[in-house]
């Protein structure tokens, strides 16, 4: 109900219970004493009268005075008491509600436009209070979410509907996201992040407990290995794999796709021959294979790949394989950098048992080696995605995971995420995807998908943008509102001029691009943003920048060991055979990995 309406509600009753006070305590059973009766006849208006005024006039508290005594003299006083407060409080509330619904009608006589349906654009302390109002039945009945803004808490229930966090260079969308994970990992969730600047490595965390962050970042000395044989356990994950370690080429699809099933057919020996064990430095030993290796291999385990090793395709066998070799320096790397000493992690595991015991994963990124980190993460995203949208995570309605990924348009294609972040919902996944456009999701993922994303994510926090069409296509994100504006025509005629006015119905945005340039600043000491998706209105908060503490290096460089002459490998007999030997590479024995990935780190 309006304000408005509401307030002339209430002075109505207010006036009716004083009426009803009056007629009833001073008409029809007066206090009375001794044959004395404290009414209109006794002079009981001139007493309330003299009561009310004595609060600011003398002469008035003298009357009153009088009056009192009166009252008390007969006994009666304590009978009247009641009788004035009640009516003069409901007078008042009358008075003071009547007259404040008449000056909003009078402002609302002069107002030229007003919304009729469709949501508003709000700021400050009204768009606190809207936004809070909104989400209260689902905060009282899901509990309360990370903040977004000082003061400005989610619930969990819309947590689950994802983060989709955009905005141009150095408009504060990375403090969007550092503010989230932080409340995260403070409400003793898990959380996933990738650290492309490295502030989240030295600040996230603690230094010891359940937030003691597992840091997956080769090169760095503190890095767990991801074990990759625990992750990519079937053919749809060597094929995930694959396509994120040799990316598709657009001028030679033929031989990045070939060698592509190559490397599906080595990850699928590896499946069948040490399930669940197999690392990087297998993956890489493997790949070192003579061709005759290779190809008894793809005929065994994927044999569609096994024809390029057939026939008179020997050149085209070597720019394969030379193709296969220039693109898999990520798995050298990894092999490298991952050593037999370095402690284990397995996401699979994490996400079943591991997260209850350390709750925060940080991805680490080397500018450096950008195609090498954009490789692996991808890679380790994509799978997680896959497992998480599989049966093998059951449904649920609590929040489970969050998972936090700054430039994420820069990233390549991860389909096995992106089924994860349309079945996310369901299976308790909250993800806080930054982008700098929308462009750059519909340039990696198709336009169909970037679309289906824009209404699948929930909450869309948007901070300042460049000069563009980015603004136009946020501007339409919001939505429109209808509105009814006052047009107001005079008429001249014979007999006098005469004015008529109409209210005309029309359509307009929310928030038009131009207020989107002028109304999200970034400053010295913090920035505005604009949220919306919660519900049909569109909100504008301010956050202040924060700054964490320090608490371990950026970056320990791991130290290189000394090179060791790689041993003579045994051919196959004849690619015929099934039987193909294995590389002599590190083994874990399954009773050994377990106790590894169970096993509490330093």
């Amino acid at each position: 109900m309006p304000l408005f309406y509401r307030l002339v509600f209430i002075s109505m009753c207010s006036g009716f219970i004083a009426v009803g006070v009056y007629t009833l305590g001073f008409e029809f059973f007066p206090a009375q004493a001794n044959f004395v009766a404290f009414s209109r006849e006794f002079g009981a208006l001139n007493c309330i009268r003299a009561h009310l005024q004595s609060f600011w006039d003398v002469n008035a508290q003298a009357e009153w005075g009088s009056c009192k005594n009166f009252l008390i003299k007969y006994d009666i006083l304590w009978s009247v008491w009641p009788r004035i407060y009640a009516l003069e409080i409901s007078t008042l509330i009358a008075f003071a509600s009547g007259v404040w619904a008449y000056l909003l009608h009078s402002e609302s006589s002069t107002q030229t436009l007003r919304v009729t349906s469709g949501g508003r654009l709000l700021e400050g302390r009204e768009a606190l209070r809207v936004f809070q109002s909104s989400l209260k039945p689902q905060l009282q009945q899901n509990g309360e979410g990370a903040a977004v803004a000082e003061g400005v808490n989610s619930s969990l229930k819309q947590e689950l509907r994802h983060y989709l966090i955009r905005g141009g260079t150095g408009s504060g969308k990375t403090q969007v996201m550092l503010r989230l994970v932080s409340d995260w990992i403070e409400k003793q969730e898990p959380v996933i992040a990738l650290d492309l600047k490295g502030a989240l490595t030295s600040t996230l965390g603690s230094n010891e407990g359940p937030t003691k962050p597992i840091l997956l970042s080769p090169g760095d000395a503190r890095s767990h290995e991801w074990l990759i044989g625990y992750d990519c356990t079937d053919e749809a994950d060597a094929h995930e794999l694959a396509n994120h370690l040799i990316p598709k080429s657009e001028k030679n699809a033929f031989f990045s796709k070939a060698a592509q099933n190559i490397l599906v057919a080595i990850i699928l020996k590896l499946q069948a021959e040490k399930p669940r064990k197999w690392s990087w430095q297998d993956l890489y030993a493997h790949i070192c294979l003579t061709p005759d290796e290779l190809g008894a291999i793809c005929k065994r385990y994927f044999p569609q790949s096994a024809i390029l090793f057939e026939g008179d395709s020997r050149s085209s066998t070597m720019d394969v394989l030379s193709t296969l070799s220039t693109n898999l320096v990520t798995v050298r790397l990894l092999a490298h950098a991952w050593g037999r000493n370095t402690p284990k992690f397995a996401m699979r595991h994490w996400l079943k048992k591991g997260k209850a015991k350390q709750r925060l994963v940080i991805l680490g990124w080397s500018e450096k080696s950008r195609e090498v980190s954009a490789s692996w993460v991808a890679a380790f995203s994509s799978l997680m995605g896959s497992y998480i949208a599989s049966p093998d995570i059951p449904e649920s309605d609590a929040k489970s995971v969050n998972l936090a990924l700054d430039e994420f348009g820069n990233l390549p294609k991860m389909p096995g995420l992106a089924s994860a972040i349309n079945m996310g919902r369901s299976k308790g996944l909250c993800a806080a995807l930054v982008i700098q456009d929308i462009g750059q999701l519909k340039q990696v993922y198709g336009s169909d998908v970037a679309n289906g994303w824009l209404s699948t994510i929930g909450n869309h926090i948007v901070c300042r943008l460049g000069p563009g069409p980015s603004n136009d296509e946020v501007s339409r994100s919001v939505g429109e509102q209808e509105i009814e504006e006052l047009q107001v025509t005079e008429n001249s005629s014979a007999n006098g001029n005469s004015t008529s006015k109409q209210w005309v119905k029309k359509s307009r945005p929310i928030i038009k691009p131009n207020e989107l340039l002028s109304k999200l600043q970034v400053t010295e000491t913090g920035y505005s943003f604009l949220l919306f998706g919660i519900d049909a209105n569109a909100y504008i908060f301010w956050n202040s920048f924060i700054t964490l503490p320090k608490l371990r290096k950026t970056f320990v460089p791991l130290k290189r060991a000394k090179s060791k002459q790689t041993p003579q490998r045994s051919t196959p007999q004849s690619p015929s055979k099934v039987k193909v030997p294995a590389p002599k590479t590190a083994q874990l024995k399954t009773e050994k990995l377990e106790r590894l990935l169970n096993k509490k780190q330093p």
